[in-house]
């Protein structure tokens, strides 16, 4: 009769995951609460297909900060599109992939103002400023746009595809989500 181990089972070294959603606070939750359970589980390396139209900047600052400093290697991946508060949580991960069909977009901050008196669009337009300051600091720190796309920003949006996104930083290489047969893919929002 073959004798049976009593070592308990290694974790896994690697998981998959997928994010599909805006950036705010209450998906931003959902993510810490998924990235310290795999750091409980003793996962090395997390894979995360990621999928934002954008969302908050403060919630896009935090997770870029996040995937920057958490213990776990974390891969991002664009399979589709990535925009605005999106780009800057995807900029925070030490591996980012881009399919060759991906896309990435950036943009100024925006708010609607209506029914705003004077007193409210002064601070809304102050907020504003400190808000494309702090996205400045990330995105200069991370990519290599020539200057024209920096100045074409200043006024419009910015639109590049998963090729241009490697050739100017947002992505390290043209690469698929693509998880081993067999495994366990989960819902990073639950």
């Amino acid at each position: 009769m073959p004798v049976m181990s009593t070592d308990p089972v290694p974790p896994a070294e690697d998981m998959y995951a997928i994010f599909c959603g805006d950036i705010n606070a209450a998906n931003a939750q959902k993510l810490v609460n998924g990235l310290t359970s795999v750091s409980s589980m003793g996962i090395k390396r997390l894979h995360l297909l990621f999928q934002s139209w954008g969302g908050f900047v403060g919630d896009g600052v935090f997770l870029y900060n996040l995937f920057k400093n958490f213990p776990v290697d974390i891969t991002l991946y664009n399979a589709g599109q990535v925009s605005s508060a999106g780009v800057l949580a995807f900029l925070g991960a030490r591996q980012r992939k881009a399919t060759a069909n991906a896309a990435f977009m950036i943009h100024r901050s925006s708010n609607s103002p209506s029914a705003a008196g004077a007193d409210r669009l002064k601070v809304l337009a102050e907020t504003m400023l400190l808000e494309d300051a702090r996205v400045d600091v990330i995105l200069r720190s991370c990519l290599t746009l020539p200057e024209e796309l920096w100045t074409k920003l200043e006024y419009h949006d910015v639109t590049l595809s998963g090729q241009d996104g490697v050739k100017y930083g947002f992505a390290d290489e043209i690469a698929e989500f693509s998880p081993p047969v067999g495994v366990k893919v989960l819902n990073a929002l639950g």
